[in-house]
């Protein structure tokens, strides 16, 4: 049960961190066009 919860849990944190990333990137981008 533990290991089979565990990747799809890490799964979505890593996919998080990504979009949280793409998020700053593009805020980032924002401030320095305008």
């Amino acid at each position: 049960m533990i290991s089979h919860g565990k990747p799809s849990a890490l799964k979505s944190f890593s996919k998080l961190k990504n979009l949280s990333r793409i998020l700053k990137n593009f805020y980032y981008v924002i401030l320095v066009v305008t």
